[in-house]
């Protein structure tokens, strides 16, 4: 048997299987590879060593026994494996990237611009109309606004002639008076 660098016991290079009494110096786990001396995974202080369960027991099979991981490339091969069915199930690609092949990048990137330039066009033509009707009811109100303010003056004016408040009607109650002593003086002079 040969042995890499590392100390890592190559698996290719262990004929047999587990119950094989061919060569007693392999070490007779197979699943994994370890080091020879390894003292950085053992646990301190606690004798007791506990294993967290996963929350989806579902996904986790109780009765397969689960090799050991000591390197970061196999949790992370593990870690993709497990969660690659659930993450294709739950979300679907949107339309414009399952549309567009992964060979024309370049298209696929066009595309994008051309539909948010597309976006970009919906959303300025929109602004246009709204301005254009804002400004025309801003038109119309100030129009409004000046037949409220010419026929609020009316009104007032009708009031005070109503009320006798203008100088207008000061004049007439004036004269009325006048011509009432000129008609008393006349019944006056008339009657001798």
């Amino acid at each position: 048997m040969a042995a890499s660098s590392v100390g890592f016991t190559n698996l290719a290079d262990v004929a047999g299987t587990p119950g094989d009494t061919k060569d007693t110096s392999l070490p007779m786990r197979l699943s994994t590879p370890s080091k020879s001396t390894n003292d950085r995974h053992k646990k301190k202080g606690h004798g007791t060593s506990r294993r967290l369960l996963p929350l989806d027991l579902s996904a986790f099979d109780m009765t397969q026994k689960s090799k050991r991981i000591f390197q970061k490339k196999d949790l992370a091969e593990a870690v993709r494996r497990v969660n690659m069915p659930i993450m294709l199930l739950q979300r679907d690609p949107p339309p414009s990237v399952s549309e567009v092949p992964e060979s024309d990048a370049a298209a696929a990137g066009n595309k994008d611009v051309a539909i948010l330039e597309d976006g970009v066009n919906i959303n300025a033509r929109k602004y246009n109309e709204r301005r254009r009707v804002a400004v025309a009811k801003e038109k119309e109100l100030l129009h409004l606004l000046d037949e409220f303010k010419t026929m609020q003056l009316e009104t007032e004016t009708l009031d005070k002639i109503h009320n006798q408040e203008s100088t207008g009607a000061k004049e007439i109650q004036r004269l009325n008076a006048e011509i009432d002593e000129c008609m008393l003086s006349m019944e006056e002079k008339a009657t001798p």
